[in-house]
């Protein structure tokens, strides 16, 4: 970990320029409020925030990297179909405990749309819920316009076919009569 006065301190000692961004003071920005006002009130609490939330960060990072090798089989065996679908096999999750199920769907659900914006960890346990709870077929519809399908032996993901948009109120023609 090198902290940004010893970034400096060498760019000094070997005669390099360095530009300041003005973007980082602009408290508009949240990584700006967070760094400015939340991390030196924070401090007034535990001094050694920093280094805490770096630690915290170290054993995120080497959690997820465990998650990812353990899911590597599991994702696999995911089947991505030629109409942008993916799915499944019931059978794959059978037995899976709720935690890794809910790691499992996120990872298949990243890997397939890309991103997880917009679903939330009460999407993933609605998703959970389908599969340990409901018995035959069952539909979720998710963020992203994302349809979940329990059909058969296996969970579908797709993309939903847009709602129709109500019709345009379409108001007769007024008459007036004398």
């Amino acid at each position: 970990e090198v902290r940004r006065t010893q970034i400096l301190a060498y760019l000094n000692e070997v005669g390099l320029p360095w530009v300041v961004d003005d973007s980082n003071q602009d408290q508009r920005f949240v990584r700006n409020r967070i760094r400015h006002q939340l991390i030196p009130q924070l401090k007034t609490y535990n001094p050694r925030i920093v280094s805490s939330l770096n630690r915290t960060a170290d054993l995120c990072r080497d959690e997820e990297a465990f998650w990812q090798e353990y899911l590597r089989p599991y994702t696999a065996q995911a089947v991505l179909s030629a109409d942008n679908t993916t799915a499944v096999p019931l059978d794959l999750l059978a037995g899976l405990n709720r935690p890794v199920l809910r790691r499992l769907l996120r990872e298949v659900l990243r890997q397939w749309h890309g991103d997880l914006r917009r679903i939330g960890a009460d999407h993933i346990d609605a998703l959970v819920d389908t599969i340990i709870v409901k018995h035959g077929k069952a539909r979720l519809r998710l963020p992203n316009a994302i349809l979940a399908e329990r059909t058969g032996t296996w969970l579908r993901f797709s993309h939903a076919p847009a709602r129709p948009s109500p019709p345009e109120a379409i108001e007769p023609p007024f008459y007036h009569m004398i």
